[in-house]
């Protein structure tokens, strides 16, 4: 059976994730007096965004991450202050999908440079993106793993120019599907600029083991989705 996005969301649980920290103590540190911090993740509200920070901050969460609809609902000191209103962190902004096309790709990242800007500006901390593999599902080459890495980069550092780290989510039906894939992408990418947010479920139907993952990529890890995902 072709797992399409959808259907995966369908079959994975809700998501939390943990966050690992890199430049943030307000929310994540890998430090023994502050540890690993967990929150939740909007998109099981769908575009309800603020149901979802409702809902979150009354299970008592510390962060949560929302997808780029927020940028359209929101102005960010509006964002900011709302979340500060409901003690919650805005730890992650899912920004959409980068392209390894030149056609497409300059574009993308001015859209999600934007992004980064608007993360800063609503006290967020990171900016999360993936890719998408058209036409799926086909073998991938080294050569596009390497161009991603590439693009991945170049964004990277625009979003550090507005002080907000970059982080590449795994994920089905994208280049980095299969870990060697997701190995190439990331050696490929300059781990000053391009960090990780791992996803349990999406590496083990891609045929990984997070726990591996987690410990090879442990100094480029911002974000980890703890997520699962049942047999079909």
């Amino acid at each position: 059976m072709r797992i399409t996005r959808r259907i995966f969301n369908g079959l994975t649980a809700a998501v939390p994730f943990a966050s690992f920290g890199l430049s943030a103590p307000a929310f994540g540190s890998l430090s023994e007096t502050e540890g690993i911090r967990f929150g939740y993740a909007g998109i099981t509200w769908g575009r309800a965004e603020r149901q979802a920070i409702e809902d979150i901050s009354a299970v008592g969460f510390e962060g949560i991450q929302l997808r780029v609809e927020a940028v359209a609902e929101f102005k960010p000191v509006e964002l900011r202050d709302i979340l500060q209103q409901h003690k919650l962190t805005f730890v992650a902004l899912s920004s959409g999908d980068v392209s390894i096309d030149p056609a497409a790709s300059a574009g993308q990242i001015a859209k999600h440079a934007a992004n980064a800007k608007f993360v800063r500006d609503a006290g967020g901390l990171y900016l999360q993106v993936l890719d998408e593999l058209k036409p799926y599902p086909r073998a991938v080459t080294p050569e596009e793993c390497k161009r991603l890495g590439s693009v991945l980069t170049e964004l990277g550092k625009r979003t550090a120019d507005v002080g907000i780290p970059l982080a590449y989510h795994n994920h089905l039906n994208t280049i980095s599907e299969h870990p060697a894939n997701l190995d190439i992408v990331l050696a490929s990418s300059d781990p000053k600029y391009v960090k990780l947010l791992l996803d349990t479920a999406h590496s083990v139907a891609g045929g990984g083991h997070p726990a591996k993952a987690i410990e090879k990529y442990r100094d480029r890890l911002l974000l980890v989705h703890l997520k699962d995902v049942v047999d079909i």
